[in-house]
Formats: structure tokens, sequence, C-alpha cells
């Protein structure tokens, strides 16, 4: 195997791995947004008090196995109010969506070793974007602001992982094979 098929994979590797970790932050972060919301005078709380409040509270669901309830929340997000929290959140997703998009196009120039195909990847991302914002904007004035929400964080969510290369793979394959035959 060349040296860069092994360093694609290992690319590919982080980015798979790395996703692990950015879910459980969304998860924290939203798990905070969520249910702050819901236990009166959360966000005027100190980080302790915040800590506690939590505590009781995942302590009365009982739903051990559910991990949006059984996660233990970073004590770093204990310390901000709503507002700072709300921005967290988006400058994290902005964050993590070109974090994948540049993985995503080190591991498909590495594998295949041209950049045409880091510019199909980036087309690719910007028919998504332009897809989620899109339904996003339409849905809002359908007046179903949470669908547009849950439908554009479905493709965001998507974009910051490994499936656009994992999309890119075959059809690449399927491209060259047919270039083959035809020449």
């Amino acid at each position: 195997m060349s040296r860069n098929r092994i360093l694609a994979l290992s690319v590919f590797l982080l980015l798979v791995l790395s996703g692990f970790v950015q879910e459980r932050w969304k998860i924290a972060i939203n798990f905070c947004l969520d249910y702050g919301d819901r236990i009166p005078g959360y966000f005027e709380m100190s980080p302790e008090e915040k800590r506690e409040a939590f505590t009781t509270l995942k302590d009365s669901l009982q739903r051990p196995h559910d991990y949006y309830y059984s996660h233990e929340t970073p004590a770093l997000l204990y310390r901000f109010d709503r507002p700072p929290l709300t921005a967290l959140k988006w400058g994290l997703a902005a964050v993590l969506l070109m974090y994948a998009a540049l993985l995503n196009a080190l591991f498909i120039r590495l594998w295949f070793s041209t950049v045409l195909y880091v510019k199909w990847l980036f087309s690719l991302y910007g028919v998504a974007l332009a897809f989620a914002f899109t339904g996003n904007a339409m849905l809002r004035m359908a007046g179903s602001p949470e669908m547009a929400y849950l439908f554009s964080r479905e493709i965001l969510g998507a974009l910051q992982s490994a499936l656009p290369s994992m999309l890119m793979l075959p059809g690449i394959w399927l491209y060259r094979h047919s270039s083959a035959q035809s020449s």
C-alpha cells in the first residue's frame, strides 16, 4: 500500500474518531440549552448550582441507557448563560463543518492524488449547504421552525462527518470506471 493511501486512511480514521468527540460536545450543549430552559432560573445559577440541578434532573428522568440523559455534562458548559451557550453551539457547528470539510478534502486528495475530486467534494458541500439553507427558509416560511431546524441539522450533521468522503468514493470509482471503458 502506498504512503499516500496509508496517510489517507489515517486521516479518515481521525475524521471518524473525532466525530465521537464532537457529537459528545454537541449533545452536551443541546442538553444544556433544552433542559436549562425547563429548570426555573437555571441560567442565573452558579456553575455548581447548575451541575446540581442537572444531576437532580437526570436522576429523576430514570433513563440510564439513553445517552442524551445519561452523559456527564462537561463542567465548562455550566459557566455559560443562554446567549453565550447558543453562540458556542453555532460557532462550534461552523468550526466542525470546516474541520470535516478539510479532513474530507485531505482524504480525497491523498487517496486519489488529484485536486479534481477535491473540487467535486467542495461542490457537494456547496449543494448540500444550499439545500439545507433553502429547505430551512422554506420550512420557516411555512410556519414550521422546529421542522426547519431538524431538517438543516441533519444535513449539517452529515457534512460534519466522514459521510461526504463515503459518498464520493463510489462516485469517483464509477466515473473512473466509465471513463476507462469509454476510452
